[in-house]
């Protein structure tokens, strides 16, 4: 199981904790106050939902599964047919993908003016309690994308993915025929109509998502197991450097010494498109490599908003000594 410490997440949606703790406990792994912390977080959760008040209970309940399960699904295919014309192929039965149908759907490609591609995965190949050991495509549905996205007449090609977690889909930056990739998660009620909204313009989303998204060949060499935020010398970022050692010493200058090391940049960020449009403006630093120093840090953030074709200048405030 491993060793647990008192920073984890207490709150099991799955019956993993059930299963494993009583082990945990056996090999000096987790203490009673730990236990009795999770026991405490899990009924103070439950509590906050309503779960023991008798006259609100079931009006709360009926609420959250409204929420949860949707009364009117519209899928991609009904958000797409509501504002074109619309052709549709099955790629494969089911979420598998053992066997991708592709005679249909390169047909239609074939003849079509744009072809919007939509792979997905579900609780059947990645769940609580259900670990993938890898994180391609599922079955052949990367085949399926190759395939039908070279059969599209044109070169607009839009490859939806309706997943949780991040999958590596690399393969689509090196076919010309593929022109974007939409990762939207989990549908909810109304996410056809929202990924319709964004392919036709309606909509740029602008947000930035903390999500790295990892090839399979990282995959393949780190364990899962591993949680170390910082690389070690098989992907090319030493941690034997000398500064490890008690022979490299550091010095703080940041009360003493520095002052007065606070400047503006200045960066200008023009919208190339004809539709109005938000972006966010990330400011990256790259210290030396040493001190087992990131490799890149995030100094600030700005969102800007723009008409198609005007240009805007956004100002960054950096304090050496601070940031």
């Amino acid at each position: 199981m491993g060793m647990l410490s008192v920073s984890w997440l207490d709150l099991d949606s799955g019956n993993y904790l059930g299963q494993y703790i009583e082990g945990a406990v056996k090999q000096r792994l987790l203490d009673e106050a730990s236990i009795k912390n999770a026991v405490s977080n899990n009924f103070a959760t439950l509590i906050h939902f309503g779960s023991f008040m008798a006259i609100q209970a079931n009006n709360l309940m009926e609420t959250l599964v409204r929420r949860i399960i949707p009364c009117n699904y519209i899928s991609p295919l009904q958000g797409l047919t509501t504002l074109v014309p619309t052709s549709y192929a099955p790629g494969y039965p089911n979420v598998q993908c053992e066997n991708a149908q592709l005679d249909d759907a390169t047909k239609i490609a074939t003849f079509a003016d744009a072809t919007v591609i939509v792979v997905d995965a579900s609780l059947a190949v990645e769940a609580e309690s259900l670990d993938r050991i890898n994180i391609l495509l599922p079955g052949q549905e990367q085949l399926l994308v190759c395939d039908v996205a070279n059969a599209s007449k044109l070169r607009t090609c839009d490859s939806c993915h309706h997943v949780w977690r991040s999958m590596d889909v690399s393969f689509a930056k090196t076919n010309d025929k593929i022109t974007r990739t939409l990762w939207v998660g989990y549908p909810n009620e109304a996410s056809g109509a929202a990924i319709a909204n964004v392919i036709f313009g309606f909509h740029n989303p602008s947000g930035r998502l903390p999500v790295t998204r990892y090839p399979q060949s990282y995959v393949e060499k780190v364990p899962m197991i591993k949680m170390n935020m910082r690389a070690n010398p098989t992907t090319g970022y030493p941690e034997d450097h000398v500064c490890h050692s008690s022979k490299c010493k550091s010095l703080d200058v940041a009360d003493e010494h520095c002052q007065n090391l606070a400047f503006d940049f200045h960066l200008g960020v023009k919208n190339i498109g004809q539709m109005s449009s938000s972006h966010i403006v990330l400011l990256f630093f790259t210290p030396p490599n040493v001190h087992n120093a990131p490799q890149k840090h995030l100094l600030a953030v700005e969102k800007v908003h723009l008409p198609g074709q005007s240009e805007a200048h956004v100002r960054f405030k950096v304090d050496v000594c601070k940031d």
